[in-house]
């Protein structure tokens, strides 16, 4: 048939189409008299009705969809739009992983599970819960982390420092990655050497590496990916030679009965666009996303502040008007979301984010100081962002980078391994792309249980118009006693902080690198532990009408 008359047929009698998916469903079939099997192929089957300017409703079932590939959008002519719904009483998962099928054995309290020499896993889920990757000390210790008795030193692509006498035994840690956390960022290398005479761990890093920054004596990292370090419920080890994972199940788990889950795509969605035109009017509703995974290059991994380096399991270049709404977003390895070249009208509606590996959502670059005119006006609102950080605990929960009119309003963080909301970046004081940013009644608290020199609401650079206000903060945590309720970090200036609670935090209410220009009024702090309010440069800005309550 001509393409003509299948547009003017799907014109005529099939708008505004509705096209239905169910893991019962056979892609043979069109999707509107009867379910397809696939999200790819409804999609597909959109196109049609979209290429004429017809709305179009994906329904999806209830169940489990697991992807065979990331979903990638590109423009379509007319950009009619295009919406993702769940089928009323469900809540579908669309899913990255793959369900470990392998025969399982019991020994000594343990399952081994057989499974594919070729596979690369790094997360497990059982029953939907997360399993721990057998590690030192164990996540759940009082104080999970070693401290080292030197610094690092690095040459060459190879690193090594000394480790303190009464560290946990080290045996059986070749091979194994080793996390440093530092202050505001982490750094993951693989162990490569242990030297137990001189108690020298070595490492590989990046050639180029000369330093691995802010790490010294005494300072914390922890150990995990070995078989010597499967000691504890909820921990597993994968040996990718003998294609087996080594369980100790939670207690009240049967492993030979559970769904066992390891992602397997690092993307579900990518939205690409291009400067002449856009991705544009995609929207999705009431469904969960999970199972994303996380990579490690064979040099290791640098920490940058943040973590903005590290991409998101849903991304987005040059979007337009594209929403999440009523969305779960859970089992991840990286940020759930990123929309950071050229996206534009960008909502995030009253959803959820737990169990997250880095954070919320990336909008905005750190790259070019000037490019904030081009993502901008998107909205992250009414939504619930806890217990995330689990693989990169210096990610933040909602991160604002070069990019402007944006409004991150009404939302419940806590639970953070580092900072809540972050706005802006750089370090001058030159005009760049964030500006006018609103932050306003957000409830954040138990931030920064980890990493340190942040704070619930945290700044960088010259912002004019940006505003923080009536946020509620409370119980602000940090390394070194470095948790701010509001900090201005960086040269943050011609900022307006107004009408906010901020109440017990490990460091200074309110510290402010260089306060040039900025309007600090009719704010409430409230037992800070030695001072609320501290200038470390600069000269001017205002600070009137605030109430300060300190023991």
């Amino acid at each position: 048939m001509r393409p003509y008359i299948v547009a003017l047929l799907a014109a005529l009698s099939l708008s505004p189409a509705t096209i239905t998916v169910s893991p019962n469903g056979n892609d043979s079939a069109d999707g509107v008299h009867a379910p397809v099997a696939t999200i790819q192929r409804a999609i597909d089957r959109a196109a049609t009705f979209r290429s004429v300017g017809e709305r179009v409703a994906i329904v999806l079932d209830g169940g489990t969809y697991f992807l065979s590939g990331t979903l990638v959008f590109r423009p379509i002519t007319g950009n009619a739009p295009l919406v993702f719904t769940a089928k009323r009483g469900t809540m579908p998962v669309i899913s990255g992983g793959t369900v470990i099928r392998g025969t399982r054995r019991t020994e000594n309290g343990r399952m081994i599970i057989a499974c594919d020499r070729s596979a690369s896993i790094n997360q497990l889920f059982v029953n939907g819960r997360r399993y721990v990757r057998a590690r030192s000390p164990n996540a759940d210790d009082i104080m999970f982390w070693h401290l080292s008795a030197s610094g690092a030193r690095t040459s060459g692509g190879a690193g090594s420092f000394e480790y303190a006498a009464d560290t946990v035994p080290v045996q059986g840690a070749e091979g194994a990655e080793i996390v440093f956390i530092r202050l505001w960022d982490i750094s993951r290398f693989s162990v490569t050497g242990i030297d137990t005479a001189k108690r020298i761990l070595q490492f590989r890093v990046p050639p180029a590496l000369k330093e691995v920054s802010h790490w010294g004596a005494h300072k914390p990292y922890y150990m995990e990916n070995a078989a010597s370090f499967l000691d504890a419920p909820g921990e597993w080890y994968y040996d990718p030679a003998a294609g087996e994972i080594t369980v100790i199940p939670f207690p009240g788990d049967d492993l030979a009965a559970a769904e066992v889950i390891a992602p397997r795509l690092a993307h579900l969605i990518k939205f690409q666009g291009d400067p002449s035109q856009p991705v544009a009017n995609i929207s999705f509703e009431g469904i969960s996303f999970m199972h994303t995974t996380w990579s490690f290059p064979a040099e290791g991994y640098d920490g940058h502040q943040a973590d903005l380096v590290i991409g998101a399991g849903i991304e987005g270049t040059y979007a337009e008007s594209i929403s999440f709404s009523r969305c779960s977003f859970t089992a991840q390895g990286r940020y759930a979301l990123g929309f950071q070249t050229a996206c534009r009208g960008i909502t995030i509606n009253a959803c959820t984010f737990t169990d997250i590996g880095a954070g919320a959502v990336l909008f905005g670059e750190a790259g070019n100081p000037q490019r904030g005119s081009e993502t901008m006006s998107n909205t992250f609102i009414n939504c619930h962002v806890h217990h995330i950080g689990v693989i990169y605990p210096s990610a933040v929960g909602v991160w604002v980078g070069y990019a402007a009119y944006n409004r991150i309003a009404s939302n419940h963080i806590h639970n953070t391994p580092y900072s809540g909301i972050s706005v802006g970046w750089g370090w001058d004081r030159n005009p760049g792309g964030a500006h006018h940013n609103i932050i306003e009644r957000n409830y954040l608290h138990d931030i920064q249980e980890q990493m340190g020199d942040g704070g619930a609401i945290y700044t960088q650079s010259h912002q004019p118009g940006t505003v923080i206000r009536n946020n509620m903060i409370h119980d602000v945590f940090g390394q070194k006693t470095y948790g701010t309720g509001i900090y201005l970090d960086n040269y943050s200036s011609h900022i307006t902080v107004s009408n906010n609670i901020v109440a017990r935090t490990a460091g200074a209410s309110h510290p402010q690198n260089d306060p040039r220009s900025n309007r600090i009024c009719n704010n409430v702090f409230v037992l800070p532990p030695t001072g609320v309010f501290h200038i470390n440069k600069g000269v001017g800005g205002m600070f009137e009408r605030n109430i300060i309550y300190i023991s």
